[in-house]
């Protein structure tokens, strides 16, 4: 009889797989491409064409000819091209990273091998949400640390407010809960985009799935594209009042800002709800069957276990047959034995219980 036996480590694989082979991983990769460029095109064009701007009206009052003004600047800029977009591309690191993740994801999701998993592009965006949250951390404690100092010098003096030491408190008081609202929201919301890549990635290499952060990753974003969809409003009409290549290059990017909020907290939430409809198939999976249909072939001689998983030798003996029926006269599946955590019943030779993984 043909052997299946179900892999959890596979099975999450797949399940996580299946959620960012969508199209929304995919479309976040090309939004975030486009920022970049967008960065790139404006840091290019707006100081060159400000100056210039300048220098032309001014020779046009003097009733110089700025023709050659033009000339010079138009070959300054084609000179130093190279240079300026290799500084903007060395800032702009961080946009290019999550660009590349998102590729990663959306192709290694794609991938029929079963060996492909895009714990690689994940990964990316889990160091890069650490740096965040450090550089949280790092500046929460300097702003608290200039706060006291503002606190020392306004008790010391008062000659800003007037002598008037009741203005002075409640300055403080109203800067005081400003500033602890602003990084209570960064703190919080870099803390949850950090959890949330750490549990997509969690859920690639072991057999627990989580969705820690995802919620609250999902909500921020929303909250933000709010007030981005604001700003939004402001760009257009600054857009229509005064129409040049530069207002155009920042309505441009406040729209894909805008848009990129809005995938990504689908993104999120999308993930939240996907990951927990799986997680109860494998809370409510019967005995004798795998969670969600969740079977991955063993039989084979040239099976390769997917990323992050152990070797075959580990996971082969630990997990009985979920769908090979019990033979009561053999004695390796004769046993009546339960596990002593889930009460599962076992089989007397298993090291592992079948339904919780307990070492027996």
């Amino acid at each position: 009889m043909y052997e299946q036996r179900f892999n959890p480590f596979a099975a999450n694989v797949e399940i996580v797989k299946g959620y960012f082979k969508s199209g929304k991983v995919l479309v976040l990769g090309i939004l975030y491409l486009v920022s970049l460029g967008l960065s790139v095109a404006t840091a290019l064009l707006q100081p060159v064409s400000a100056t210039l701007a300048q220098f032309t009206e001014l020779f046009d009052q003097l009733g110089i000819d700025s023709s050659e003004l033009s000339s010079y600047y138009s070959s300054a800029l084609s000179n130093s091209t190279a240079g300026t977009i290799l500084t903007i591309l060395i800032s702009s690191i961080t946009t290019i990273l999550t660009t590349a993740a998102f590729f990663i994801i959306f192709a290694k999701s794609r991938s029929k091998d079963p060996a492909s998993s895009p714990s690689g592009g994940i990964g990316i965006l889990h160091v890069l949400s650490v740096i965040s949250f450090v550089f949280a951390i790092i500046a929460t404690v300097l702003t608290v640390i200039l706060y006291v100092i503002m606190i020392i010098v306004l008790s010391s003096s008062n000659e800003y407010f007037n002598g008037d030491s009741q203005s002075a408190t409640v300055f403080l008081v109203i800067a005081g809960f400003a500033v602890a609202l602003f990084l209570f929201i960064l703190i919080s919301f870099t803390a949850s985009q950090k959890n949330f890549y750490r549990s997509a990635k969690w859920s690639l290499t072991s057999v627990e799935l989580q969705t820690s952060g995802a919620v609250a990753y999902g909500v921020y974003n929303i909250i933000f594209a709010v007030f981005s969809g604001l700003g939004l409003i402001g760009s257009v009409f600054t857009a229509f009042s005064s129409f040049n290549l530069t207002s155009l290059l920042s309505l441009m990017s406040s729209i894909i800002s805008f848009i990129i909020l809005i995938f990504t907290a689908s993104l999120a939430l999308g993930y939240n709800s996907y990951i927990k409809r799986y997680k109860y198939g494998y809370n409510d999976a019967p005995y004798g069957s795998a969670p969600n249909d969740a079977y991955v072939p063993m039989g084979s001689g040239d099976y390769q276990p997917p990323y992050g998983a152990p070797s075959q030798g580990d996971y082969r003996d630990s997990f009985t047959n979920y769908n090979m029926p019990q033979d009561n006269s053999s004695g390796y599946y004769g046993s009546s034995a339960h596990c002593p955590n889930c009460g599962a019943p076992v089989n007397g030779t298993s090291p592992f219980c079948p339904n919780c993984g307990t070492k027996l």
